[in-house]
């Protein structure tokens, strides 16, 4: 992959992801789909979204990149990664491929599969290497996640013989935050999974817009951005939502 000097010079400044975040929000008008079936939006955003944020997302290559520890990049697949709650309260990862999430009936088969799985202590890919983390000692855990991370990404290694695939996981991370009640909230970009970008998709709800000269109240559907500015810079960001704009009507009904 070829690196722009934009590239080269923010990964020379910024170590981690954590580092280079920037964040950004913005409420997309949705009040025509939503009126007629506010519920199915308000109860489950996600089936319809993924496809959505899919379409755009993965025609943007800066987003699928990862840089080694040699200073040379590799792409990554297209993966999302959702992040759900388990009955335990816990917090898991379920990852889709670009098969899961061609249209909601796909996204909703595959989050119902992998959140029963999550349930029984099947980690996706992960299995065994989930629950081997859970014996590792508390002051162990920090060192053995670095370890599997620098491994994976920065020397580019897979662990397959702990059951870890070459990219277990995707840049793409999507939460759902209105489940909680909130419509905005900044996710920290979790080391671990090195993603591009992370959404937190928040309450579906009435707001007060201006249309047309006139307040009204419609309902929106509130995004919250946090991305790696070592793979994105202000430019990508406002093209890629006037993408999301564009093909917002195409994937809301």
């Amino acid at each position: 992959m070829k690196q722009t000097l934009f590239r080269k010079i923010s990964n020379g400044i910024w170590a981690t992801g954590a580092e280079a975040a920037i964040y950004g929000h913005i409420d997309f008008d949705i009040h025509e789909a939503a009126k007629k079936d506010v519920a199915r939006f308000e109860k489950s955003p996600l089936p319809w979204m993924v496809p959505w944020l899919s379409d755009t997302f993965s025609k943007e290559s800066s987003l699928h990149l990862m840089r080694t520890c040699i200073g040379t990049y590799r792409k990554r697949q297209q993966n999302f990664v959702l992040l759900v709650d388990s009955e335990d309260k816990d917090l898991r990862f379920v990852k889709l491929e670009p098969k899961d999430m061609v249209n909601r009936e796909k996204v909703q088969a595959r989050i119902e599969v992998a959140s029963s799985g999550v349930r029984k202590d099947r980690h996706f890919e992960m299995g065994h290497t989930y629950k081997l983390l859970k014996f590792i000692p508390n002051f162990l855990i920090t060192f053995a996640l670095n370890f599997f991370q620098f491994v994976i990404y920065d020397l580019n290694i897979p662990l397959t013989l702990f059951g870890i695939p070459r990219d277990p996981f995707g840049p793409i991370v999507i939460t759902n935050i209105g489940s909680l009640g909130l419509d905005q909230a900044f996710v920290p970009i979790v080391p671990i999974v090195r993603p591009s970008v992370m959404v937190a998709v928040g309450k579906v709800q009435q707001k007060a817009l201006v249309i047309g000269g006139v307040v009204e109240a419609r309902y929106v559907l509130p995004l919250s951005f946090t991305v790696d500015h070592r793979y994105m810079d202000g430019a990508h960001c406002a093209e890629i939502l006037i993408k999301l704009k564009t093909t917002l009507p195409k994937f809301i009904q």
